[in-house]
């Protein structure tokens, strides 16, 4: 991510993690995600989402017609670093999975016999158990950052700087850079920004559809707690800004309604609450502003549809949105992993590869399709 102090000019540095502490970081995902396959699709048998969609068909269509040798490369680089893997996924894991059963069932076995023969429970047999997870999970790591996390995360690598500029590419004008970076300073107006003073960013997008400009960007902003001498978080998820062809004189805010969230939040004087028709969005948001009239004109049905397709594609904690001058800025607060590294045992060509990040874009096209409609049916004599 990109590490700046919150200046009127901002001059970001590239934020990277030692090597030593990405390998680990990697080592430890892909034994969390061996675990919760294993309970969500093993133990409790639930159905694998279906992501063959047509919308990723035609996507993935346009990317071999565009670029067949960048993909042949990676897919080459995949099927090598899968091949390094298959002892790991196949063998050691589950060897491990299955040890750490076993001592499981051994731990309830004993606490029911210790039930039995004294009518009392002692949690603290089973407790004994949680050192045996611990020091599974990480001697799992050790072996995968052993074995081969160096060489995933060399083909992740390749897979930011090869597939994912091409996959951005295929939606038009859309260009990526790892290490980009939105300029925060220009959106200081937009009063949903929240006030911080170190900022991390990565996975920069920028784009143009239908002649509006955006910019989108995976983001966490910090507060210095100078009493503490600590940075305290105050936003994680992604940041969006959308230019208009229009500009207006008023700022209008969608914010989603949380109790917990609106004792947090500061809502200036200015602004006045909106009651819309739709008694679904308003359950889900809250909405003010400084011009009542206008903020009920540009959210029309299909607008606010758009905005609750947006929060739930990217599985929203928080979302706000505001409305002001020539732009609309959305926060989209999410602990879900905009970009996550590749799997490394199915190729590119599997739904599972780049479908959020399609379904994603799409749903910010069609926020962004609803705003032209209404703004040109507003402005017809």
């Amino acid at each position: 991510m990109t590490d700046s102090k919150h200046n009127e000019e901002i001059t970001p540095s590239p934020y990277k993690k030692g090597k030593t502490a990405n390998l680990f970081s990697i080592a430890i995902g892909i034994v969390a995600t061996a675990i919760k396959n294993f309970v969500l699709y093993t133990l409790l048998r639930k159905s694998k989402e279906n992501r063959d969609s047509e919308l990723y068909r035609a996507t993935l269509r346009t990317l071999q017609q565009q670029h067949p040798q960048r993909l042949a490369e990676i897919e080459s680089h995949r099927e090598q670093v899968a091949k390094r893997s298959w002892l790991v996924r196949k063998i050691i894991l589950p060897m491990i999975a299955l040890i750490v059963g076993l001592l499981t069932l051994a731990g309830i076995g004993i606490t029911v016999l210790h039930f039995i023969l004294t009518l009392k429970i002692d949690l603290q047999l089973l407790g004994m158990l949680i050192p045996v997870y611990f020091w599974a999970v990480m001697i799992a790591a050790v072996i995968i950052v052993k074995t081969y996390a160096d060489a995933y995360n060399q083909y992740n690598v390749r897979y930011r700087q090869l597939f994912i500029p091409a996959l951005a590419e295929s939606f038009g004008e859309v260009r990526y850079q790892q290490y980009g970076y939105i300029d925060l300073a220009r959106l200081k107006n937009s009063v949903i920004l929240p006030d911080h003073d170190l900022i991390y960013q990565e996975d920069y997008f920028s784009g143009l559809h239908r002649g509006c400009a955006f910019e989108l960007v995976e983001a966490e902003l910090y507060k210095r707690d100078h009493g503490r001498q600590r940075n305290n978080k105050r936003f994680s998820g992604l940041i969006l800004s959308i230019d208009l062809p229009v500009s207006f004189n008023s700022t209008t805010l969608v914010r989603k309604n949380s109790v917990l969230l609106n004792v947090q939040r500061k809502t200036p004087m200015r602004f006045k609450r909106v009651h819309l028709e739709d008694s679904q969005f308003q359950k889900t948001f809250t909405v003010h502003s400084t011009d009542q009239i206008l903020a009920r004109s540009w959210l029309t049905p299909a607008v606010m549809q758009r905005l609750q397709q947006l929060a739930n594609v990217f599985n929203c904690i928080d979302f706000q949105a505001s409305l002001y001058q020539d732009k609309l800025l959305v926060l989209l607060n999410t602990s879900q992993d905009f970009l996550p590294p590749p799997p490394i045992a199915v190729p590119l060509s599997d739904g599972a590869v780049g479908y959020e990040f399609v379904v994603e874009v799409s749903a910010m096209y069609a926020l962004i399709e609803a705003l032209l409609a209404q703004f040109a049916h507003t402005s017809q004599p």
